[in-house]
């Protein structure tokens, strides 16, 4: 099993819950909704988000990717973050959860303040790249067979925590197929 990603120090939960800012989300509410411009990232500390990506042509959401509190809790919309612009996803919730709100300031006083904290920070999206990588290679190239046993083998907390529909439409399957595999196993 992959070691969890949701792994933070003692000293930096801490700091996050001091610096952070608590908000709940309801069940199917938006953080960021597409065409909105991202300015915080957020850490789950309770329930589960997606991220959806909005395709224009066939006005339709697709699932990419979760947000678990013990699966990549830190989360926000890298394209819309990092180089300013509109996004092109949303995040969601898909059950009551709870998160801490960094504004892009802050997390910029923070790293300034606690150099510990910037090299976490930069460990972090190291690893959300690669992690981004080698889940949509194994995606793309796996069977649905192959990527659910993939999911349950290393992403455990995906399979329990996440409602079978998701899974499916990041699998790109239909909730019933994705039954059938389930029932395989």
């Amino acid at each position: 099993m992959n070691p969890s990603l949701a792994a933070v120090p003692p000293n930096l939960l801490q700091l996050l819950h001091e610096y952070g800012t608590p908000q709940r989300v309801k069940t199917h509410e938006n953080l960021i909704q597409v065409g909105e411009q991202c300015h915080h990232i957020y850490y789950v500390t309770k329930g589960g988000f997606l991220r959806r990506f909005y395709n224009e042509n066939s006005s339709v959401f697709r699932t990419i990717s979760f947000h678990l509190s013990n699966h990549r809790p830190f989360m926000t919309l890298n394209e819309s973050y990092f180089a300013m612009k509109p996004s092109l996803y949303e995040i969601k919730a898909f059950q009551p959860s709870e998160v801490l709100v960094f504004k892009r300031g802050l997390i910029e006083e923070m790293n300034q303040k606690h150099t510990f904290l910037q090299e976490f920070y930069h460990a972090k999206i190291l690893e959300a790249l690669i992690f981004e990588n080698e889940f949509k290679s194994r995606l793309i190239s796996y069977s649905s067979k192959e990527f659910y046993d993939y999911l349950c083998q290393e992403y455990p907390q995906i399979v329990q925590q996440v409602p079978s529909k998701y899974i499916a439409d990041v699998m790109r399957i239909s909730p019933e197929w994705l039954s059938k595999l389930k029932q395989k196993r």
